[in-house]
């Protein structure tokens, strides 16, 4: 990935799994980057083109398991935001890590 090309058949034989099966949803976000012209994919691999290369970082971010696992909505810790606390009343959910309070 970092030369701007991958493999799928070398990544299955290093990794022992069906890429296309287990990258299926990053499959449905790289073929929306092909459309907008980051990237060429074809049957067996993928490789970005220039203007994607300005964008490799995002690119390789569509297989990052760690971003993929964070919560879709922000938490907001009520200790730093004491007025919108006072304007909430009862507060949602509360649950409490250390010392901060989140809903």
């Amino acid at each position: 990935m970092c030369h701007g090309e991958l493999d799928f058949d070398r990544f299955e034989a290093i990794f022992a799994i069906d890429f296309h099966e287990h990258f299926a949803r990053e499959m449905i976000e790289l073929e929306q980057m092909e459309a907008d012209g980051l990237l060429v994919m074809s049957g067996d691999s993928f490789r970005v083109t220039p203007p994607g290369r300005l964008l490799l970082r995002n690119i390789a971010m569509v297989f990052d398991e760690y971003l993929q696992q964070q919560t879709e909505t922000p938490q907001l810790c009520l200790d730093k935001h004491p007025r919108i606390v006072a304007r909430l009343g009862a507060l949602p959910q509360e649950r409490r890590v250390g010392r901060r309070s989140y809903i």
